[in-house]
């Protein structure tokens, strides 16, 4: 009897600490460590270097953040011309563990391991604004200005400078974007996506469409196969260049609706988690998810119960080695969300309580699986 009433209770124990709650996605929302050590709270460009530190691009310097102090980058009394411009407008990371990082006048290389900064070699440019860097698999790094886009060694050396134009206009590169199978997509603003011809070593148009040319981000979608596209004006749209059919490469989704119930179509960037698998867009009007449903299109998330509604200007949403999703602002503080796949909970347990006539001391736990 003893034997058999213990192993009801062990089995009750198991039934309630492994229900599936414990299974529940849990979203939490928490600002940015270190925000009040920042030269400015209005933080433009986030970045996460191989070694774990965040780095933050500001409008006043380039801030690392090693879990314990802030340290800031910039020119001023005690730095004079240690940069030409202090607005930093892109953040990336070699693969010989180097920062390179873009202002409104030029980019510079620091070094992490001597803290020392030196500028990039980029020509005439050197003065104009670096619009964005990334860095492809083989190490090269790309850099974009104004009708040019520079392709450098990890050395600083430049292998080769590209121009950008559309229709004889010069014009920045959004992204550089390097799919599964080492091919490079670039989108040019207002001109469309253009692939590396590995054999001439030229950009040439890639599938472009009249209506999708100011293409922000690009996104594989491994699950579903296909690409999705943040655009400037046009929302988020499904792409698949596999498709047979001209009218079905491009697929429109719901443009994302704001608390006032107005739609915005200018997408500034935009993730995907690893939870949900949601994809996650900043605007000048707020920030948005969308789920993918079973046929493949995007539907709105409902995010008031753990974001404040109200129009507010955000721009970058970036996702670090953990899944974590931080997000710059203008208006107001930046914050983080913390998509987690399991979440802790208080289990009170009174019917084993009301069994042993005390409050139970849990000393392990175990799975129970029955046969149906």
């Amino acid at each position: 009897m003893i034997i058999r009433q213990k192993v009801y209770l062990m089995q009750l124990l198991c039934l309630l600490i492994f229900s599936p709650l414990l299974h529940a996605q849990d979203i939490v929302v928490r600002e940015i460590p270190s925000l009040d050590k920042l030269p400015v709270n209005a933080i433009h460009r986030i970045f996460q270097d191989s070694d774990g530190y965040m780095w933050y691009g500001t409008f006043n310097g380039l801030c690392r953040n090693d879990g314990y102090n802030i340290r800031v980058f910039r020119s001023d009394l005690y730095h004079p011309g240690l940069l030409s411009d202090n607005y930093i407008t892109y953040i990336s990371e070699d693969h010989d563990k180097k920062i390179w990082f873009g202002t409104m006048k030029g980019g510079y290389i620091l070094d992490k391991a001597t803290c020392r900064i030196t500028p990039m070699d980029l020509q005439e440019c050197s003065d104009k604004n670096v619009f964005t860097i990334n860095v492809t698999r083989d190490g090269s790094i790309w850099v974009s200005m104004h009708g040019v886009l520079f392709r450098f060694k990890a050395d600083g050396t430049l292998i080769k400078r590209y121009r950008t134009e559309y229709n004889h206009s010069p014009e920045f590169v959004y992204i550089v974007y390097e799919d599964k199978n080492g091919d490079l997509i670039i989108s040019l603003t207002r001109g469309g996506m253009y692939k590396l011809n590995k054999d001439t070593d030229n950009f040439e148009a890639y599938f472009h469409h009249r209506d999708y040319m100011d293409i922000e981000r690009i996104i594989w979608d491994e699950t579903n196969g296909y690409y999705w596209l943040g655009t400037w004006g046009k929302g988020i749209v499904r792409f698949d260049p596999n498709s047979k059919s001209p009218e079905t490469q491009y697929i429109p989704q719901p443009l994302p609706v704001d608390i006032t119930g107005n739609a915005t179509g200018a997408i500034y960037h935009m993730v995907q988690d690893d939870v949900f698998h949601y994809i996650w867009v900043t605007s000048w009007k707020d920030l948005f998810a969308f789920r993918i449903t079973k046929e493949g299109h995007l539907e709105q998330v409902d995010t008031s119960s753990f974001l404040t509604p109200g129009n507010k200007i955000l721009y970058e949403i970036y996702k670090d080695k953990d899944g974590k999703l931080w997000v710059s602002a203008f208006d107001v503080e930046s914050f983080i969300i913390d998509i987690r796949d399991y979440i802790v909970q208080k289990y009170p347990l009174p019917d084993l309580r009301n069994q042993l006539k005390a409050n139970p001391a849990i000393n392990s736990g175990c799975k129970v699986t029955t046969k149906k």
